[in-house]
């Protein structure tokens, strides 16, 4: 959430991206956002909270530069 300097594992998301390319311009043409509940696989939910710690690392040391 805004201000927070970690992530809420609770809230992982993942999204998916469509695009299309029309003539020489790509257009979104759908999105969506899912909750990450990798239900009886809670490796994957720790793997992806540290991934997302990585990123939000990398950008808070982008910010600084």
């Amino acid at each position: 959430m805004a201000g927070q300097s970690d992530i809420e594992p609770e809230r992982n998301s993942i999204h998916t991206l469509v695009a299309v390319k029309h003539e020489d311009e790509w257009r979104l043409t759908a999105f969506q956002n899912t909750r990450a509940h990798f239900m009886g696989r809670p490796q994957e939910s720790k793997s992806l909270t540290e991934e997302l710690r990585h990123e939000l690392s990398l950008a808070s040391k982008q910010k600084v530069d």
